[in-house]
């Protein structure tokens, strides 16, 4: 313990007498620990994210996306599918219509408009305070002109949750209550808005597939009133019962699809697992962190280069004192550490400006990527432990060679 003490010393000495020396070589080392800090916490952050976001959307959910036109998925070929394929736990048909007109209260609004079942609450489901009632099967069966409104709250006064063809534009300035019981005419269709749900702010949205819509209506209702949709089903949500079987069942549930026509743009059919797509975040989170790390790694390998170079300078400004410490009894063991030692403490020094200048920054970062993310003692444990093992693996040329140096010829050295 004495021995490292000494060390330790005579290290923060040589640095103190060498300021300028040692603090580019320290800022180089706070570069790479602050930018290991950074990807650390967007790692974390993104895991978090993306675990939430499997959470939310259903880990045995997919969607199945289909081809428009007349060779598309109808409604009568989906009660098949739910008839035929009892390993699923739902089928959610899904279509949509954006930019159309509507009317509320003789305004004239532009928005999006969901064709639904009741089975769309049964995956991914985002929306809360449902008031009135939901759509119902009898709904679906008979046609009915009915929808849900989709409240949409403002983050702040400045946004809108509805765009508009006509300037000033009007926003959809109705909360849940007002809503229920009115009259909206969509495409010169009139709707009673039998009930009304809150959608999420969109950095609260935690869905793997996001849906947009101002109001829900009828699937089959949809098919009215956007008569040149011919009852074309645009997408396919669902959840299976066992999550083993999932990529069995949805190869067998597209094989089936593919089934209703010959035309070659059946193959157009894509399925994609909640699971599938979570993993893609992921393998995409691990290339782009693996570019960044690069970019750490430069700036802490320059760091160490740096070092190396100023253990270098200090050993040869020191040979006398060298062989002076080796013929008053001290070993090969003392000279290595105490370069060494001044190595390790100039990356010490540099984590802890990295580690300042990342509690400093990180806030704004985090508003400017509109991520919350934070330090976490994994990350910062890390980061310090690859920078003092860069500063030590880059001493190590310098203090070998002042330890083998022979005590003889040192203190002959002018």
């Amino acid at each position: 313990m004495k021995r490292l003490l000494i060390a330790i010393k005579i290290a923060a000495a040589e640095i103190y007498h060498n300021k300028l020396r040692s603090f580019l070589s320290i800022l180089a080392i706070s570069a790479g620990v602050l930018v290991f800090l950074f990807v650390f916490a967007v790692i974390n952050y993104s895991n978090k994210k993306i675990a939430e976001q499997l959470e939310a959307s259903g880990e045995n959910g997919f969607i199945m996306h289909l081809p428009s036109g007349r060779f598309g998925l109808k409604m009568d070929k989906y009660n098949d599918m739910v008839r035929k394929f009892p390993e699923f736990d739902f089928l959610s048909p899904l279509t949509h219509e954006y930019d159309y007109d509507t009317m509320v209260d003789n305004k004239m609004y532009e928005g999006q408009v969901l064709g639904i079942t009741p089975n769309y609450r049964k995956i991914d489901w985002a929306y809360t305070d449902l008031k009135g009632r939901f759509i119902n099967w009898d709904d679906i069966e008979n046609h009915r002109r009915v929808a849900v409104f989709v409240y949409q709250p403002l983050k702040n006064k400045t946004d809108r949750n509805s765009s508009c063809r006509e300037y000033p534009c009007v926003k959809w300035n109705y909360n849940n209550k007002a809503m229920i019981g009115k009259t909206v005419s969509i495409r010169q269709h009139v709707y009673t808005v039998v009930g009304t749900v809150e959608a999420p702010l969109n950095e609260d949205d935690n869905r793997l597939e996001k849906d947009s819509a101002d109001f829900l209506i009828p699937i089959t209702t949809f098919s009215d009133t956007f008569w040149w949709n011919g009852g074309i089903i645009a997408s396919l949500k669902g959840g299976v019962k066992d999550i083993s079987q999932i990529d069995t069942a949805t190869e067998k549930l597209k094989n089936y699809a593919m089934k209703f026509s010959e035309s070659k743009r059946m193959t157009s059919i894509n399925v994609r697992t909640y699971r599938d797509m979570a993993a893609s975040s992921v393998k995409r989170l691990k290339e782009n962190a693996h570019l960044i790390l690069i970019l750490g790694a430069i700036a802490m390998i320059c760091g160490g280069i740096g070092i190396m170079n100023v253990i270098l300078a200090t050993m040869y400004a020191r040979v006398k004192e060298i062989g002076t410490r080796r013929a008053l009894g001290a070993g090969r063991a003392d000279i290595f550490w105490q370069f060494s030692m001044e190595s390790m403490l100039l990356s010490f020094i540099g984590s802890l400006m990295g580690l300042t200048a990342a509690f400093f920054t990180l806030d704004k970062i985090s508003g400017l990527l509109s991520m919350e993310i934070s330090m976490g003692f994994s990350a910062v444990l890390y980061s310090f432990v690859i920078a003092v093992a860069t500063g030590f693996l880059f001493s190590l040329y310098p203090s070998l060679k002042a330890a083998n140096m022979n005590p003889v010829e040192a203190l002959r050295a002018e």
